[in-house]
């Protein structure tokens, strides 16, 4: 007597009340059941529901569980929405950043490399570091499962500064192995704001011996609109230790021109939802040469993530974008995959792009 509905995308853009009002409604239909004489039989529903990202499929059905049992309570032909606040949700989330404590005790984090290309060369001239969580049973988990996490619990600081040692060091290994390439890492809201940053990624720079023009720090575009001022002295501060500077998820926020010109930043990285949802071709043209041209505008290098497809890649070339990065061209990949695929593009007779396997 209990059924699962899994939705996703579009489906989700009213919210999980619409989903679930229209469900208890279906429900209310009377059922005819064949027998002797025609009979007519009307059920009761209750329906809870779960949104957002969670560990594994097993948690998502957990709290949605949790939001059944309470709506039951309630009565009959009732939906509840799960809820961070209930005993179960705030137990849930206590054993969960225990585990997250015990992960970094352990340091079972670990790094994922993934390529940013030269659009018009088509070679590789940097990477991002990207964050992993190896835990226990082989899962391996990407930040957006865990990262809120990490904040509420006060080890994001922590993480980020060992994010940026271990993203120094390995970009400072490829430069002595004779590929001079940069290596992003993104700077969250907490890191931003505590007053270690500068020092941490000073200490990650002179352990690693790293050049700090090979570092580049991504700061998104919505954190630095929360607030402008410290935004721009903390900007200000990283920037005199001679690293380069990006705004990443440029293009959601509705930043001006004068906005922008405001923080000494090098780099403008398009967000992968303005590369994807442009309904037609002509329309993501319009799009995406408008984002570059304001880029250009300001002198900045401006970089396309999200590129999974060659007709989303196209409309970056007429516009002249200077670099993009995106599953077309590589995914994230481990230290040993980086090695091979940087080989890869050493071979003279090799031409096009050449897309990595999902790890």
């Amino acid at each position: 007597d209990e059924f699962i509905v899994l939705a996703e995308g579009a489906a989700l853009e009213a919210g999980p009340e619409v989903i679930a009002e229209r469900l208890l409604d279906v429900l209310r239909t009377p059922f005819h059941v064949r027998g002797d004489s025609p009979n007519e039989i009307t059920v009761s529903a209750s329906v809870g529901a779960a949104l957002g990202p969670r560990l594994s499929a097993d948690d998502l059905l957990r709290d949605a569980s949790v939001a059944l049992g309470q709506a039951k309570e309630e009565g009959a032909g009732r939906y509840v929405l799960f809820a961070q606040d209930t005993p179960q949700a705030i137990e849930s989330r206590l054993a969960l950043e225990a585990e997250l404590r015990t992960a970094v005790e352990y340091e079972e984090f670990s790094l994922r490399f993934q390529p940013i290309f030269d659009i018009d060369r088509r070679t590789t001239i940097g990477i991002e570091a990207l964050l992993r969580w190896d835990r226990t049973k082989g899962r391996v988990l990407p930040p957006d499962h865990f990262l809120s996490h990490l904040e509420h619990a006060g080890l994001l600081v922590p993480v980020g500064r060992w994010v940026l040692r271990e993203a120094c060091m390995h970009a400072a290994g490829l430069h002595e192995r004779g590929r001079p390439i940069s290596v992003s890492v993104n700077i969250a809201a907490a890191q931003l704001a505590d007053e270690s940053l500068p020092s941490d990624v000073a200490d990650a720079l002179t352990s690693s011996g790293l050049d700090p023009h090979a570092l580049v720090l991504e700061v998104a575009e919505m954190t630095l609109l929360q607030n402008t001022d410290f935004a721009l002295e903390r900007m200000t501060a990283l920037k005199a230790l001679g690293v380069r500077l990006a705004v990443d998820d440029f293009g959601v926020g509705f930043s001006s021109l004068a906005f922008l010109r405001q923080f000494p930043v090098d780099i403008l990285k398009i967000d992968r939802s303005l590369i994807a949802s442009s309904a037609t071709p002509a329309e993501s043209s319009r799009l995406v040469h408008t984002l570059v041209e304001l880029g250009q505008t300001l002198g900045l290098e401006v970089i396309a993530e999200g590129i999974e497809n060659a007709g989303q890649l196209d409309p970056l070339i007429l516009a002249n974008c200077d670099a993009g990065q995106g599953f077309l061209y590589g995914r994230p990949l481990t230290a040993a995959q980086l090695d091979l695929f940087l080989s890869m593009q050493d071979e003279p007779a090799r031409s096009g792009l050449w897309v990595s396997q999902p790890t």
